[in-house]
């Protein structure tokens, strides 16, 4: 059975657009729970971005099929989305999203008009390693040509071909609420971050195990191979899959060799950007992944999808409501809102970063730069509000102790939106210690370890 946990509240209901006909649908079992009914912060982060130009044309067979096909990737208006058009079946196009996403366990198959386009996961996940929002891909024959078993041919291509921004803004989302998706053994957690990280753990009954973590790095992870177990070659062979895999781009795991687990594992996080890219949306956040695959990927991808069709606005922590709980004003009050807050564990806010701020009247004039004792203060200042949000907190003011593990990663300039990130590592009644970092863009700029003593308002603890 696979349900889909948040904390409680009504099952999402099903879409009744009509256009779900080839995407799998929720059994009788499935269900949908989530803390609230607006899982999603909608934030504009960035303009959207298409190719420079068209790649040239990629030929090779087809991983699963073994038949000779060959794409290429093409520009394509703002708005667009990722569009496949089947050169060879009228030039139909079939939108690179979850509504199309066929009930499929091996690969992801996109369907509509019952033509269909086989293993995209690899492209897509090139795609959004390169950012680019829109495009045309154009096919020839049922399925994307597999190169390497892998989706670094494709991210080079694109990369060669460079991108081009555009005048639309791109919206990027951030889940506000914790998430999981279960089914069988497989799992998916999404905890609200700033950032884009997904840990995942392989586990097989034939001895197979190892993890893997991405956090930015797309060369490395691009590279991994495709696998199948060793045990199963023969039973998927006469299934018909994997008729065009060729040696040296699919590995074949018996559990001897732990450098390939790993890539595997690393492999399946290719699997999983090239599905979310089915969201039709970047999305931002913590995905640990455990023994999960294309059907989890799927549900986790349509409910959020569901989600963000239900959204129609957002339970956040106003600034009015942050100064309720923090003492600070104008200016020198840093959160403008708290957007997640998981009271005495974890908080995420956000500070728009302007030209108005006074600072930058001398710092510096020639070239606005936020001093990063502003962004330890701006990140103190959400660990506040996580600490004294309890109600037994109220009316006491925190105190630094001390700040350790400062690091400062790239200049924060006008314009800017800190995406401030606190965890609580450990809390008493009289002090606390909280893991704090800001981002920007989805890269982290600044991080620190802050320790704080809570302190009656109008005493004297001899804190500074």
């Amino acid at each position: 059975m696979m349900c889909l946990l948040a904390l409680s509240s009504p099952d999402i209901p099903p879409r009744t657009d009509g256009r779900r006909t080839a995407a799998e649908q929720p059994s009788e079992n499935c269900h949908s729970y989530c803390q609230n009914s607006k899982d999603f912060w909608k934030r504009r982060m960035r303009v959207e971005q298409t190719l420079a130009d068209a790649t040239e044309w990629i030929e090779g067979e087809g991983l699963h099929t073994g038949a000779r096909c060959r794409c290429r990737v093409l520009p394509a208006p703002e708005g667009t989305g990722i569009v496949f058009c089947r050169r060879d079946a009228d030039m139909l196009q079939i939108p690179a999203h979850i509504d199309y996403a066929a009930n499929t366990t091996r690969f992801t198959m996109l369907q509509k008009d019952g033509v269909s386009v086989m293993t995209v996961e690899h492209l897509l996940c090139a795609l959004y390693a390169t950012r680019v929002d829109n495009a045309i891909v154009e096919i020839e024959g049922e399925e994307v040509p597999d190169l390497d078993g892998a989706a670094l041919a494709f991210y080079n291509l694109l990369q060669k071909t460079g991108v081009k921004k555009q005048c639309r803004v791109a919206e990027v989302l951030l889940p506000t609420t914790k998430i999981v998706v279960e089914e069988d053994e497989g799992r998916i957690t999404v905890e609200p971050s700033g950032g884009f990280e997904v840990r995942y753990v392989l586990h097989y009954q034939e001895g197979i195990e190892a993890k893997a973590y991405f956090d930015g790095d797309w060369r490395r992870l691009v590279s991994a191979r495709t696998f199948c177990l060793e045990s199963e070659v023969e039973q998927l062979l006469a299934a018909g899959y994997g008729k065009g895999a060729k040696e040296g781009a699919v590995l074949v795991l018996n559990g001897r060799n732990r450098e390939e687990n790993e890539e595997a594992a690393k492999h399946k996080i290719v699997d999983f950007v090239g599905d979310m890219t089915l969201l039709g949306r970047e999305v931002r956040g913590r995905f640990i992944c455990e023994r999960s695959g294309h059907r989890h990927n799927r549900r986790l991808c349509q409910m959020l999808a569901d989600s963000m069709k239900q959204q129609t606005g957002q339970d956040v922590i106003t600034v009015e409501d942050v100064m309720r709980v923090l003492p600070h004003r104008y200016p020198f009050l840093m959160v403008d809102k708290v957007l997640y807050m998981e009271p005495g564990r974890r908080a995420v806010g956000v500070k728009n970063v302007t030209i108005n701020e006074p600072y930058f009247q001398g710092h510096f004039p020639a070239r606005p730069v936020m001093p990063g004792v502003l962004q330890i203060e701006a990140m103190a200042q959400l660990a506040g509000v996580l600490l004294l949000r309890d109600m037994e907190c109220r009316g006491k003011l925190p105190f630094l102790m001390s700040i350790d593990g400062v690091k400062f990663r790239r200049p924060v300039v006008p314009g800017d939106q800190l995406v401030l990130e606190a965890e609580v590592v450990k809390v008493r009644s009289r002090s606390g210690e909280v893991a704090t970092r800001a981002l920007v863009d989805g890269k982290v700029v600044s991080e620190a370890r802050i320790k704080f003593m809570i302190v009656e308002q109008g005493g004297n603890d001899g804190a500074d």
